[in-house]
């Protein structure tokens, strides 16, 4: 199988495509949870929360152009863009309940900690809006609440990330 990576005259790596995120329940503490002071959220308790596939097609133009960073950046403040990485390219868009959509990763300390396999996982800064609506995921999933209006504040190349499967491909 090719590669989905190449390498420009300046180093930077491109990654033809990368599954950035699904529409699936993940478990969040509550001060993960975007705004959880202001939703009333328990900051200890264990929520699962509904990225719902159609939700995440109508933000995944939210994608295109969004910082790529080594680290996880606060959701209430502007991307610090002299710390990023990387970027996230266009288009992103749906294939079934997973979001893909093309990297450019330039700092070369991200691209060494990428081509060793130590970060390889994406985990994205999501911000939207919590709806505290329990339900049943498409996979059978039970969950507590759902992640309307979804826009991507930046990515975090990370050692493991919430989302089976979002890495960035050999």
């Amino acid at each position: 199988m090719a590669s989905v990576r190449s390498y420009d005259e300046t180093g930077r790596l491109h990654v033809a495509f990368a599954v950035i995120t699904r529409g699936i329940v993940s478990e969040y503490s509550g001060k993960q949870v975007f705004n959880w002071e202001g939703l009333g959220l328990d900051p200890e308790r264990t929520y699962r929360i509904y990225r719902d596939p159609e939700e995440l097609a109508c933000g995944a133009s939210s994608f295109v152009g969004k910082p790529i960073f080594c680290w996880h950046v606060p959701l209430d403040m502007p991307p610090p863009l002299d710390m990023a990485v990387g970027e996230v390219g266009g288009p992103a868009e749906m294939w079934f309940t997973t979001l893909i959509a093309p990297l450019t990763i330039w700092a070369p300390e991200a691209i060494e900690v990428v081509e060793s396999g130590w970060k390889r996982c994406l985990s994205v800064g999501f911000r939207y809006d919590y709806v505290a609506e329990p339900g049943v995921a498409l996979d059978g999933s039970r969950y507590d609440a759902v992640m309307q209006n979804i826009s991507c504040h930046h990515v975090a190349l990370c050692m493991q990330g919430r989302v089976p499967g979002a890495l960035v491909p050999p």
